[in-house]
């Protein structure tokens, strides 16, 4: 799975892991949309070369009642996104957002019902990392561009309740 030649035993330091990790020459994904898992798949196969996909999208998210997508997104002239932007009422208060959260995955729809039900809509924008890895340069970068103050975190359940304490005091 790497570009290693495999008569070769590489040696051992302590960043081995991290370079082998750098080195595979996979994509691993995590889809939150019916319409990203199509044009992901869609995108594998019209590869001109083979790359393991590996998806973590769990069985549960096809059933999700939010996890919808319009015929539209499916259609000739879409592409897969590696990131989605907040498309919520964050999205139109840019200056009004203290905090900006990258997820992936089914992670995305816990976070908006912690949002919602903590009544952060308007303060927390809630980013989605699509593909995980290969990450380009830059990607993460486009869920930024509108929040320019923002506080950064990782998705977590955590993210929202701190948000919400610290917009109470």
């Amino acid at each position: 799975m790497t570009s290693d030649d495999p008569d070769i035993l590489p040696a051992f330091s302590s960043d081995f892991a991290i370079r082998q990790l750098s080195d595979i020459n996979w994509i691993v994904a995590s889809c939150s949309t019916p319409a990203n898992l199509f044009h992901i798949l869609r995108r594998q196969i019209a590869l001109p070369f083979r790359k393991p996909l590996i998806l973590m999208t769990p069985k549960s998210l096809l059933r999700h009642p939010e996890a919808k997508s319009p015929f539209d997104d499916m259609v000739e002239g879409t592409e897969f996104q590696r990131v989605i932007p907040e498309a919520g009422p964050a999205s139109k208060n840019s200056a009004g957002v203290k905090r900006l959260i990258f997820c992936s995955g089914k992670v995305y729809y816990d976070l908006t019902a912690a949002r919602k039900e903590a009544g952060l809509e308007d303060s927390i924008a809630i980013s989605r990392m699509e593909q995980v890895y290969y990450v380009e340069e830059g990607q993460p970068a486009k869920g930024k561009k509108k929040v320019k103050k923002a506080y950064l975190s990782a998705g977590s359940l955590k993210s929202v309740e701190s948000a919400k304490t610290v917009s109470q005091n």
